[in-house]
Formats: structure tokens, sequence, C-alpha cells
């Protein structure tokens, strides 16, 4: 189960924030941010980022109204 921390990171992730950006956005350092990222992949089988992003827009975590673009 995605937390929603971690739903938080996808979303920024999935509006183009960069890891640093997003350490800075939520008051976290980037070892935090990147253990985030590792744990949703590993948690959603992802083989990257961009995986990750569609498989959480797949399985409803993040619509696509979540990101700017």
């Amino acid at each position: 189960m995605i937390s929603p921390r971690e739903t938080e990171v996808i979303m920024l992730l999935a509006n183009g924030l960069t890891h640093k950006e997003i350490a800075t956005e939520l008051y976290l350092s980037r070892h935090t941010i990147n253990t985030h990222v590792k744990n949703i992949q590993h948690k959603l089988s992802a083989k990257n980022v961009a995986h990750m992003i569609w498989l959480a827009i797949k399985r409803d975590i993040i619509t696509l109204e979540h990101t700017l673009v």
C-alpha cells in the first residue's frame, strides 16, 4: 500500500520535479526522497520512474488532474 507521503512524491514526480526540488518542497533530504522513490518502485514493481508514474495513474493512486500538464 502506498502511503500518503509516497503519493505526494509520485504527484510531484509526475509534475516534472527533480528529487532535489521535491526534497525542498517537502522539507526533506534528497536521501529521504530517493528512499521513498525506491520504496514506491518496489511496491508497484516498476522498472523506472516513468513506469512508476504510469502504474500509479493506472491503479488510481494519482489522476491526470494531479499533474500540471
